[in-house]
């Protein structure tokens, strides 16, 4: 049988008696604590312990949400990995000098690039052969003289 003042569950914030006497004999003072700050304290760790069980649920009840949370992010992640497809993806390729349109100057960019530059990126292969070479010049230039639909 459980000693009356063993704390097992938290439900009663009082210490065991046994704990009471240990603490009073190792910190014992000449001056008693008043009592006003005795109920101040016992109020303070009552609410404390009256909170710890909810406090514990309310995390169980946002585990889900942030789990949610991450696999989106790691969604997000995963998509902005992924290389773009398409034909605006392509547009987007052949802007090699990032002004925001597919000219003749980046053909003209890449053409250069070739002949007397470094080695161009891999993201100018625009026609996805895995070289950057003269086809792919060819394709930037058709795409900058192409006339659009509804220009005429």
């Amino acid at each position: 049988m459980s000693h009356p003042n063993n704390n097992d569950d938290m439900s009663d914030p009082r210490a065991p008696q046994e704990l009471v006497d240990d603490l009073r004999a190792l910190y014992s003072a000449d001056l008693p604590v008043p009592g006003g700050v005795d109920r101040a304290v016992a109020r303070m760790a009552h609410r404390r312990l009256a909170t710890r069980g909810r406090a514990r649920v309310s995390l169980w009840r946002l585990a889900p949400l942030a789990a949610a949370a991450a696999v989106l992010l790691a969604l997000g992640a995963w998509s902005l990995l992924q290389a773009p497809t398409g034909p605006a993806s392509l547009a987007l390729r052949q802007d090699v000098d990032g002004n925001g349109r597919v000219d003749i100057l980046d053909a003209f960019l890449v053409a250069r690039r070739i002949e007397s530059g470094p080695r161009p990126p891999a993201a100018w292969d625009v026609n996805g052969d895995g070289v950057v070479d003269q086809a792919d010049v060819d394709e930037i230039a058709r795409t900058a003289v192409a006339l659009k639909k509804g220009v005429l």
